[in-house]
């Protein structure tokens, strides 16, 4: 997300240079209404010329800096401005304060005046406030099982930080981080000891601040036979360039109970009532989405984690009165994700029966990958819908997917159930049953191999007329490595021009390859190797013969009739033979070719 700068503008509102020049000359008659006066006798001296350098030191927001440090061509000044004289030249300019980020020192020119002249120049600096990370300041509300405030004189507690006995002893000054609040009453016989949860996120502001924290605790009787839980929702992983805007928790009859900008925190009643947990951010795009996520006495918290796509889990409830959906459901649930379900439509369980109650909807984006573009449980499993229900997401590769494939859990196996089609701009995903369901990409790659082998023979003609085998050192070289075609082109060459189905498809690809073992770009490089050859007593080494072997592997994938075929050559194997015959039998050679390589190294022992 962009977000406009909080100082934007202002330099251009505070930047500026005022020169002021006067002289004055007195010179003439004046004889107006009866004055006389003669030029003065002799010569006029003016003053030198003055400079003054007027400097101040400003925040982003126009406000004086205090204890700011000012130089003025190695001359220190403290204050928040100061008025130095100077000289005609290049004049430096810097300032700096604790807390503050100096930008680069500035340099003017005074310009020479005549005698009699003055000029003043202003300057203004800069200075940007550092970011520093806010601490909290904890302090507990601590309830009965009634509801009633208990004073704090009736317990004790103290904050834990990761394991058991790690004490943080100031609740003052908590850094951001997890703990444990352990609330111990001074009254074991009244009360209960509770350990309370509590995630402090990570927040920065321009000046070190203290943000106040409250923790609701339960204290619940001894003999209270009512219990009460603590409902709490926080994030997780927010990418950088995205926004919280709020975290609000609502009970079964709608109204907001608790409100928070990133967490909230509600004592509520063990009565597994069910609260809805709504949470609004923007994208990087500045685009608004809500995640949502459901609370009650078992699930009594809940952390919307946020995965590498900038996609959080989000969960949807719906509830059914008598096995009918009486009214017509048509609502977003989050990230561009929607929920259709037409009036009366029947819900039962998977023994037949009516079902009486609330089922929820989950999507799993932790789960969802290139492949498995969304994944979704429904629960309770078993739950039959008739007529379907349907998801709908978006299609944001410009229809050259095709159709996805939707697949159910069965047991431990994924099983294809149905198409989901692209309608008006969306896929949709037609849920007749519940259990894990996904919406998946199918397709079958295609792997073909073949070897190859290039040979290239030297002409050594190495005479050993001695009555002792020798050695010839060989060096040559050779490739190594893998020579991949373009995975880029290849993807386009098949037909793909939306930026974001290319941009899948190439990553799809890319994932086969490396399956494979195979890079994604190439890697092939030239090698040296060295062999040693022993020729054998009144024997000529001929010819030596180095042959290269490849591994040619061609990788095809068909997307909605579009083929994306690769081929990479993998250079593995070099093998190196000679070739010897006997001196004096037969073997015609000149000497003129002894130790002659015939394009490769040789060298005699």
């Amino acid at each position: 997300m962009k977000k406009k700068s909080f100082f934007s503008g202002y330099t251009a509102k505070i930047a500026m240079v005022a020169v002021a020049l006067s002289s004055a000359v007195l010179t003439g008659c004046y004889k107006d209404e009866g004055l006389d006066v003669n030029t003065p006798v002799g010569d006029i001296t003016f003053p030198e010329a003055t400079y003054m350098l007027n400097v101040s030191v400003v925040d982003e927001a126009g406000s004086p800096v205090p204890s700011a440090v000012i130089t003025v061509n190695e001359n220190s000044y403290s204050g928040t401005s100061c008025s130095v004289a100077v000289q005609p030249g290049s004049v430096t300019i810097s300032a700096s304060a604790a807390g503050y980020t100096a930008p680069d020192p500035k340099i003017i020119t005074v310009a020479s005046l005549s005698n009699g002249q003055s000029a003043v120049y202003s300057e203004v600096v800069v200075l940007k406030k550092n970011s520093v990370p806010a601490t909290y300041n904890v302090t507990l509300d601590v309830y009965d099982s009634d509801n009633v405030s208990v004073p704090a004189s009736a317990y004790t507690y103290k904050i834990l930080s990761g394991t058991e006995g790690d004490v943080t002893a100031d609740a003052a000054s908590l850094n951001a981080g997890t703990y444990k609040i352990q609330v111990n009453p001074t009254d074991l016989n009244a009360y209960k000891s509770t350990v309370v949860d509590v995630v402090l996120p990570q927040v920065s502001y321009a000046e070190a601040t203290v943000i106040p924290y409250s923790v609701y605790v339960t204290l619940n009787k001894v003999e209270a036979p009512v219990e009460y839980v603590i409902l709490s929702g926080s994030v997780t992983n927010l990418p950088a360039d995205y926004e919280s805007v709020s975290m609000v928790l609502y009970n079964e009859e709608g109204a907001s109970v608790a409100s928070g900008i990133d967490h909230v925190q509600y004592m509520a009643v063990k009565d597994n009532k069910n609260y809805r947990l709504v949470y609004t951010f923007k994208d990087g795009d500045g685009v608004e989405a809500t995640s949502e996520a459901t609370l009650n006495s078992t699930k009594t918290s809940w952390s919307f984690v946020f995965n590498a796509a900038g996609n959080t889990q989000t969960t949807t409830t719906v509830e059914v009165v008598n096995g009918v959906i009486a009214e017509e459901i048509n609502k977003s649930i989050g990230q561009g994700d929607a929920l259709y379900v037409p009036a009366s439509t029947t819900v039962a369980t998977s023994e037949g029966e009516a079902f009486n109650g609330s089922f929820e909807v989950v999507r799993e984006a932790a789960e969802e990958t290139e492949t498995d573009v969304r994944v979704y449980t429904g629960t309770p499993n078993g739950l039959q819908f008739s007529p379907a229900f349907q998801l709908a997401f978006a299609d944001n590769w410009g229809g050259e997917l095709g159709e996805f494939t939707l697949q159910y859990l069965n047991g431990t196996n994924w099983e294809n159930e149905d198409a989901v089609a692209i309608d008006n701009g969306n896929y949709v995903m037609n849920i007749a049953h519940f259990s894990s369901f996904r919406s998946r990409l199918v397709y079958d790659p295609v792997v073909a191999t073949a070897t190859d082998s290039v040979s290239s023979v030297t002409t050594v003609d190495k005479v050993n007329s001695s009555d002792q085998a020798i050695t010839v050192h060989f060096d040559y070289t050779y490739r190594t490595g893998y020579n991949v075609e373009s995975v880029d082109a290849a993807v386009r060459a098949a037909g793909f021009t939306n930026a974001n189905a290319i941009a899948y498809v190439t990553d799809l690809v890319n994932t086969e390859l490396a399956a494979l073992g195979i890079p994604s770009v190439s890697n092939m490089t030239e090698a040296t190797g060295s062999q040693n050859i022993e020729v054998a007593p009144n024997y000529v080494l001929s010819t030596v013969t180095k042959t290269e072997y490849s591994v040619i592997t061609t990788l095809s994938i068909t997307i909605d009739g579009k083929t994306v075929t690769v081929k990479a050559t993998s250079y593995n194997r070099v093998d190196i033979t000679n070739d010897q015959v006997s001196y004096g039998h037969g073997h015609g050679h000149g000497h003129g070719g002894d130790l002659n390589a015939g394009g490769g190294i040789v060298e005699a022992e």
